[in-house]
């Protein structure tokens, strides 16, 4: 094993534990840290290809239909009045 040297500040939480366990701790949140950092960075890349899905499914939307959605309302009373009966 190769060794690391580390300056931590004195409120740091590594210092409250008991001094034979610090390495272990230290290794052991060192590797929480790295694959908590692999993590992020796979679903980084995961959302990054669903947002490029996204906009390519919403290009072919708008492409079919010929119109983008341009936020049109709806007469609440005009479409109450088409489920009229009589």
């Amino acid at each position: 094993m190769r060794r690391f040297e580390l300056t931590l500040p004195e409120e740091h939480p590594l210092w409250r534990v008991p001094p034979r366990q610090r390495a272990a701790t230290a290794r052991r949140w060192l590797e929480l840290g790295r694959q908590a950092e692999e993590k992020r960075q796979d679903l980084e890349e995961r959302l990054a290809r669903v947002e490029e899905r996204l906009a390519r499914l919403e290009a072919q939307g708008a492409a079919q239909t010929g119109v983008e959605d341009r936020g049109t309302r709806i007469d609440p009373n005009a479409f109450l009045g088409a489920f009229e009966i009589g």
